[in-house]
């Protein structure tokens, strides 16, 4: 990993029920193409686009941190675990801007979580805030929102040099795809008995053996 940026930061943001290989993956692969030296996993306690979490915070900041150990330049996020928090995207960033002045700050997404970016709250103050990184899964194909392919249009680059050229605002996506995994097949693998090294790293499924947090099915 050279020819890095130690002044940008990239945030991937979840709620990690639980983490797995694909978030590690696609936070790699979209820290490779921007040429990113730190990423930060931001859990969320609450979030306000999904139903009802499955595992507690508290468990699933230690399979975090778990999952996260002894990798480089990879650490949690917790300021979304906080009493004043909303888990908004928009308030985390007004919240990390001013917690990392002088840092350039690169939002990561899966690109079926970016499809879903013009329902989330301020959406286009996102790009006032930060940049945002888009990792392709595969298998996955969709149609673009008409308001996001605008943005896409006007706010695409291709190259990691060209986010250097402003500190907010632009939209790069790597299509190369990652790995596609899921925190619900974990779930369900879980359940069965049949997690794998594939899906989760060995210490986060000794976590869940562990804890018993997936064996009784979905809330």
């Amino acid at each position: 990993m050279s020819e890095r940026r130690d002044t940008a930061l990239g945030l991937l943001g979840g709620s990690f029920d639980p983490v797995h290989r694909g978030h590690v993956a696609l936070a790699r692969r979209l820290a490779d193409a921007a040429r990113l030296s730190e990423v930060r996993f931001v859990i969320a306690a609450t979030p306000p686009h999904r139903t009802a979490l499955v595992a507690s915070a508290p468990l699933r900041l230690r399979m975090l941190k778990a999952a996260l150990e002894g990798i480089p330049g990879f650490s949690v996020e917790e300021c979304e675990l906080g009493p004043s928090a909303t888990g908004y995207t928009v308030d985390t960033l007004e919240f990390l801007k001013r917690a990392n002045p002088g840092r350039t700050l690169c939002w990561m997404m899966g690109f079926d979580s970016f499809l879903t970016l013009p329902t989330w709250r301020r959406w286009r103050s996102i790009f006032d805030l930060a940049h945002v990184l888009v990792g392709a899964r595969a298998g996955h194909q969709a149609p673009l929102p008409a308001a996001l392919k605008a943005e896409i249009e006007s706010r695409s680059i291709a190259d990691h040099r060209e986010l250097k050229a402003s500190e907010a605002g632009r939209i790069m996506i790597c299509r190369k795809p990652v790995a596609a995994v899921s925190s619900s097949r974990v779930r369900s693998a879980a359940r069965s008995g049949e997690l794998a090294q594939d899906l989760i790293p060995a210490r986060v499924a000794r976590i869940i053996s562990d804890s018993g947090a997936y064996a009784g099915g979905e809330n």
